[in-house]
């Protein structure tokens, strides 16, 4: 499985791409500090699954998974870092969006409800 993460905490990422790696069955994780680091990027990477912090400067998350679910359809979107007004703007229902979570659950449960959840195999 390849697995893109979407935020601008660096240290996060960081602690992310750790526990990620030692997951079985990933492959690869590649990070992006932005929004647009990530669209940028194109010809999209080899994603089974991206992460995305909501809270992002820039380009938000929500306005990122919408771009996602536009342009790659096959790639779930994990979001996560969810204050009210992030509640109300997006939906578990979303187009490309798998599940929501709180930055608290990113270190933890969140890989649990993924591999309970998924809808893509890993590439």
């Amino acid at each position: 499985m390849h697995i893109g993460i979407v935020d601008d905490d660096a240290p996060l990422i960081e602690n992310l791409r750790f526990l990620l790696q030692s997951e079985p069955g990933v492959q690869s994780v590649r990070a992006f500090a932005s929004a647009e680091e990530l669209l940028e990027a194109c010809p999209w990477p080899n994603l089974d699954i991206l992460l995305v912090d909501i809270e992002l400067p820039g380009l938000s998350g929500v306005e990122l998974i919408a771009q996602v679910a536009e342009q790659q359809p096959a790639l779930s979107c994990l979001a996560y870092t969810f204050p009210p007004s992030a509640r109300r703007s997006l939906r578990p229902s979303r187009p490309g969006l798998l599940a929501m979570c709180s930055r608290a659950a990113v270190s933890g449960s969140w890989w649990a409800l993924f591999m309970r959840s998924r809808r893509v195999a890993p590439r």
